[in-house]
């Protein structure tokens, strides 16, 4: 099959495809533990010492690991990207 074929691969396709999936599966499953482990990862978020609002520091440790999820499934998704040919 020719290269410029519209349902041919390139092997830099099947890479970037492999990596995003990859990439989504930590993501998925980084995100899965903290969700799972709330107090543990408030824990680590305020080793950080970057906020001193408990409001605020309760409400990145509950939204942070929803976010990765939501990311990581994403970049899982199984449908093209409407920018790619």
């Amino acid at each position: 099959m020719p290269a410029n074929h519209p349902g041919s691969r390139t092997a830099a396709d099947t890479f970037a495809v492999l990596a995003r999936w990859l990439l989504g599966a930590v993501f998925l499953y980084m995100g899965m533990n903290k969700a799972l482990h709330p107090v543990e990862f408030l824990k680590l978020v305020r080793q950080y010492d970057l906020v001193q609002s408990s409001l605020l520091l309760n409400s990145i440790a509950g939204a942070l690991p929803w976010f990765e999820i939501f990311c990581g499934l994403l970049l899982l998704r199984v449908w093209r990207c409407a920018g790619r040919r």
